[in-house]
């Protein structure tokens, strides 16, 4: 099996499309940030790009953005997993950690650990969700709207303390500049953007960011405390997936942290299905 370089991500995207479109409901947080990096190229100035190929096949795929960590798309063989580990270490990028459906997190990093002999810790367990259809939900008091420029600032602290509060800790910190500058370019409709549950003043917050031709990733979604238990970001993410099926978008996605019941119930009760289980691992 060999793993191919790339530094152009339309060629990448084009010569991993057997692989990505497989199940992209399984593949949408890679293909999400692969449209990041086609669209807003700024967003990600340092990247890498691993393909693996058997017999003149593509079988899998990894990608990373600096300095966050690797990213891996269901393969079409196992054996992927390992070749795609060995490579990636072979080349010397930073590696951190690995984020992946199970068990394909499980067996990158037992292969990095093998090969390398660092350790690895599993931080973070998820489920992966899709929608087709959105379930009828209660409305609380108020009503959404598009977040514009003018809300930057409360769009900014919402964005930050979400980071704090649901990432765990150790990961990749993410660059002041560049959350300010995706934040910015959500606000002026660039493939992405925010709404905000008004009640009286805003109260929740969900953004989303389309893969054209895929669906849309719906995150983050944040209610500061005091706002919380009256149903408005459950009310929210339903109008926010029931627009972007209506704006033509196949499908609907997100993750959820498996550690937060609350949060994926809500999710189930508005209509999304569970599709994978998912972990992230830090390499020591």
């Amino acid at each position: 099996m060999e793993v191919l370089r790339y530094d152009d991500p339309v060629t990448f995207r084009r010569d991993g499309a057997p692989v990505l479109l497989a199940d992209v409901a399984r593949n949408n947080l890679i293909l999400g940030i692969l449209q990041v990096l086609l669209d807003e190229p700024d967003l990600y100035p340092r990247f890498h790009l691993w393909l693996a190929v058997h017999e003149g096949r593509p079988v899998g795929l990894a990608m990373q953005t600096e300095p966050w960590n690797v990213i891996l798309a269901e393969p079409l063989e196992d054996d992927a997993v390992d070749a795609l580990a060995e490579a990636i270490t072979a080349d010397g990028a930073p590696l951190p950690g690995v984020i992946a459906n199970l068990p394909w997190a499980d067996r990158f990093a037992e292969r990095v650990t093998a090969v390398t002999g660092r350790s690895a810790e599993r931080i973070l367990e998820e489920s992966v969700w899709t929608l087709t259809a959105v379930e009828d939900v209660p409305a609380p008091s108020g009503s959404a709207r598009a977040a514009t420029p003018a809300d930057r600032d409360l769009v900014q602290s919402w964005i930050g303390a979400f980071a704090d509060e649901a990432l765990p800790p150790g990961r990749p910190q993410d660059d002041r500049a560049r959350r300010d500058l995706e934040i910015d370019l959500r606000l002026a409709g660039r493939g992405a953007g925010y709404l905000l549950w008004e009640d009286g003043t805003p109260v929740s917050l969900s953004g989303h960011r389309e893969i054209p031709g895929v669906g849309s990733r719906i995150g983050p979604v944040y209610t500061p405390p005091q706002h919380r238990g009256r149903g408005y970001a459950t009310r929210l993410v339903a109008e926010q997936s029931a627009s972007r099926l209506e704006a033509g978008d196949p499908a609907c996605y997100l993750y959820t942290d498996l550690a937060n019941p609350t949060s994926n119930a809500i999710y189930a009760r508005i209509g999304y299905v569970k599709v994978a289980d998912a972990a992230e691992y830090l390499f020591g």
